[in-house]
């Protein structure tokens, strides 16, 4: 299932996916030269903990 397309099941229709070699990522980076790079820092920990990790799996996420 499409993550994305999962979260509105009545208002997205998936047309056709299309297959691919290797999974399609979202990664994370914190740009140093960042005005919030310690908010930044911050909301990349909690992507990674695990109550974060368990909302992404709920919606269809799969942890690398």
């Amino acid at each position: 299932m499409i993550p994305d397309a999962a979260l509105m099941p009545d208002r997205v229709k998936v047309a056709f996916t299309v297959p691919t070699e290797t999974p399609v990522r979202y990664p994370i980076a914190v740009v140093a030269a960042s005005a919030q790079a310690a908010d930044a820092q911050k909301f990349a920990a909690y992507l990674l903990a695990p109550p974060a990790q368990a909302t992404l799996r709920r919606h269809g996420f799969a942890i690398p």
